[in-house]
C-alpha cells in the first residue's frame, strides 16, 4: 500500500488490515512449500562446509516460515478485533479454527525467539533471563521433544513441530479454511477502504482501483 498525501480514516487502515492479512495468508503457505523443498532435498553433508550440505537453505527457510505463520496469525488477530469494535465476529470463527489462543502465544513466544536467535545462541535472551541458573528450562514451559533449533522434523513420518504445536497440521487448517479467508478479507477490504457495498466489495476490484 503506497501512503498518500492525504490522512487514511479509521476505515482505511481496517481495511489495509485485510489487505496484509490476505497476502501473509498466501505468503504462509507458499514459504511451507519452499520449507517442504529443502528437507526433501539429498544432501551431502549437515555442516556449512561440508559439499552439498543443505542446512544453510534450511535454516533460512525456517526463519522465513515461523515469521510467516506469526504475521499471518497476529494479522487475522488484529483484523478480527478491528472488526468485532464494529460489532462484526465473523473472523473469529476462522481464527479459532485455525489455531487456539493458547496456540496463538506459543506462536509468539517461538517467533520471539527466532527474531533474537543470536541472544538465546549467546544464553541471554529475554525468556532464559528468567531462568539465571538454567538457561534452558524455559523451554521446559511450552516445548515437549527434541529440536535442532526451532523447528523438529521427523523425517520418517514428515511431522513438523513448532514446540509443541505440530505446523503441518496447523497449515493444513489454514489451507482449508484459505479461501473463506480470501473471500472475507476482500470483502472487507472493498468495504473498509474504498467505501463499496458488501455486494459490490465481494466482486473482484479493477487493476486501476487496486493499490
Amino acid at each position: 500500500m503506497i501512503e498518500n498525501t492525504s490522512i487514511k480514516s479509521g476505515n482505511q487502515r481496517i481495511g489495509e488490515l485485510a489487505l496484509r492479512t490476505a497476502q501473509w495468508c498466501n505468503a504462509c503457505l507458499y514459504q511451507f512449500l519452499r520449507f517442504i523443498d529443502v528437507c526433501e532435498k539429498p544432501t551431502g553433508g549437515e555442516l556449512p562446509w561440508e559439499q552439498g550440505e543443505i542446512s544453510s537453505l534450511l535454516q533460512a527457510e525456517k526463519q522465513f516460515l515461523i515469521t510467516a505463520v506469526y504475521q499471518t496469525i497476529c494479522y487475522l488477530d488484529e483484523l478480527q478485533r478491528a472488526l468485532q469494535k464494529k460489532d462484526d465476529p465473523s473472523l473469529e470463527a476462522l481464527l479459532d479454527a485455525i489455531a487456539s489462543k493458547e496456540q496463538r502465544e506459543e506462536i509468539r513466544q517461538w517467533r520471539n525467539i527466532n527474531e533474537h536467535e543470536r541472544d538465546y545462541i549467546k544464553g541471554t535472551g529475554i525468556a532464559q533471563k528468567r531462568h539465571p541458573k538454567n538457561p534452558d528450562a524455559f523451554l521446559s514451559d511450552f516445548f515437549v521433544g527434541v529440536t535442532d533449533g526451532m523447528v523438529y522434523i521427523n523425517g520418517n513420518t514428515k511431522e513438523f513441530y513448532l514446540g509443541r504445536i505440530r505446523i503441518d497440521h496447523l497449515l493444513f487448517r489454514l489451507k482449508e479454511n484459505h479461501s473463506d479467508i480470501l473471500k472475507r478479507t476482500k470483502e472487507i477490504f472493498g468495504t473498509y477502504y474504498y467505501g463499496l457495498t458488501p455486494q459490490d466489495a465481494s466482486a473482484y476490484l479493477p487493476q486501476e482501483e487496486r493499490p
